[in-house]
């Protein structure tokens, strides 16, 4: 069974004005036409809506138990227009991100915080998670957006810039590196260089001798802790 919604929108409209007329008129069509469709919905229902009276039309029980159902399936219309008509401004829905540590802890409760305040309509699912994790669970649909600190290739997905993390390198207090402001990490591997990796945070240390921190450039260095945004 069918319903055309121009049709339960007629019925109501007879209905609630008592009179074929009038529920024509009020739906905007010819009386003519509201004839037809509501004979064609008695048809389909195999049940007569009203009966006709000299001053008018009245509800059989079978039009009562129809009025209620119609009413109820134009209201469920008109709340999914209005979620999705939200949905296309941005104001409301859901989002399920997942990102690294750093992206975590560090970048993402401004980030979402500024967001949120301009989208109370929004609820974020935010979780931690490895990188290769990340990747896999976007791929499958499983998250909506994933923040990454590795390259993503070969996965189709659409791969933006996001955020750039700088690296600090720890240096003797008499080393040739301790006099420079800012380097790239390529011209610091001309010292020797202690590093390890853990999760989506790169790290780099040193001698136990004084030292002093120097901003350590990340770019170029397929490692380091620029992280990216895969949706």
């Amino acid at each position: 069974m069918h319903f055309d919604l121009r049709d339960l929108e007629l019925f109501i409209s007879i209905a609630e004005s008592e009179s074929l007329t009038r529920g024509a008129k009020r739906a905007c069509i010819s009386l003519t036409a509201a004839s037809t469709r509501l004979k064609g919905l008695e048809e389909q229902l195999g049940s007569r809506l009203f009966y006709r009276e000299t001053r008018g039309v009245s509800l059989t029980p079978s039009g009562t138990r129809l009025l209620r159902h119609a009413r109820s399936i134009l209201q469920r219309v008109a709340t999914a227009k209005a979620d999705f008509s939200s949905l296309d401004d941005g104001r409301s829905g859901h989002l399920r991100i997942l990102a690294n540590t750093t992206a975590v802890t560090e970048i993402l409760p401004a980030v979402l915080a500024d967001f949120l305040a301009q989208r109370p309509g929004v609820s974020i699912d935010l979780q931690e998670a490895l990188n290769r994790d990340i990747v896999r669970t976007v791929v499958e649909g499983s998250a909506d957006l994933g923040i990454v600190s590795d390259e993503v290739r070969g996965t189709g997905l659409e791969v933006i810039p996001f955020s750039t993390d700088n690296l600090l390198l720890a240096v003797p207090a008499n080393s040739p590196l301790a006099t420079c402001a800012q380097i790239s990490f390529f011209d610091s591997l001309t010292a020797p260089i202690s590093a390890f990796m853990k999760a989506a945070v790169f790290s780099l240390s040193c001698s136990r001798s004084p030292s002093k921190w120097v901003q350590c450039s990340s770019q170029g260095f397929r490692y380091s802790d620029s992280n990216r945004c895969a949706a």
